[in-house]
């Protein structure tokens, strides 16, 4: 079984407007590298194996935080195809037909040119699958990663289908735990850990 815990990266320019971001190689704010500068990980998250996204905002997290990394491909962000470097709300003025009909396909939205978080989902879980393979025992894994990937994982894990609000408010700031094995697939640890505390378990 794996265990992993997922952590969005820290906040950029495009985050504080609105912007979606996908693909597009931004950076984070100084002041955020700071406050992740400052952060104080409990010892037990320093024991752990890092990852990172290969986008720079993510790497820059995991570097701002003092960890050691290797970059992981498939947790990416959810490319947004036409839909990157708009707002949502730009988007429901130029397109108010498009956007009603996307929202209301919950995990298998699609922007145009992009992909969808049902996508997302099959490729990390084919990486995932692909991981179990290849080792016999396995060392939890901190993943700093995308709210378009931890989205459609977090739906994965309890059923949830994107339609609405998920029931529980994440932050951001945290990090959040999933397993994932070839009979049970992914399955929900805990969410909302902060790192200044350890796992409950590792």
């Amino acid at each position: 079984m794996l265990t992993i815990y997922c952590l969005r990266h820290g906040t950029t320019e495009w985050n504080q407007q609105r912007r979606i971001q996908g693909r597009q190689d931004t950076v984070l704010l100084p002041e955020e590298v700071s406050r992740l500068q400052h952060l104080e990980l409990a010892l037990a998250w320093k024991q752990l194996d890092w990852y990172s996204s290969p986008l720079m905002r993510a790497q820059q997290t995991v570097q701002a935080l003092g960890m050691n990394y290797q970059t992981l491909e498939p947790w990416q962000e959810m490319d947004w195809g036409c839909w990157e470097g708009q707002t949502l709300a730009n988007l429901r003025q130029q397109h108010p037909e498009e956007l009603i009909y996307q929202e209301q396909r919950g995990i298998h939205l699609h922007p145009a040119q992009g992909e969808s978080p049902y996508q997302v989902l099959q490729r990390i879980t084919q990486w995932a699958a692909h991981e179990n393979t290849q080792q016999l025992t396995h060392s939890p894994k901190v993943i700093v990663t995308h709210k378009g990937v931890i989205r459609p994982l977090l739906a994965a894990a309890t059923g949830w289908l994107m339609l609405d609000k998920y029931p529980t408010r994440l932050n951001w700031q945290r990090a959040h735990g999933f397993t994932w094995s070839p009979a049970q697939g992914w399955q929900l640890k805990s969410l909302n850990i902060p790192l200044t505390q350890p796992p409950l378990e590792v």
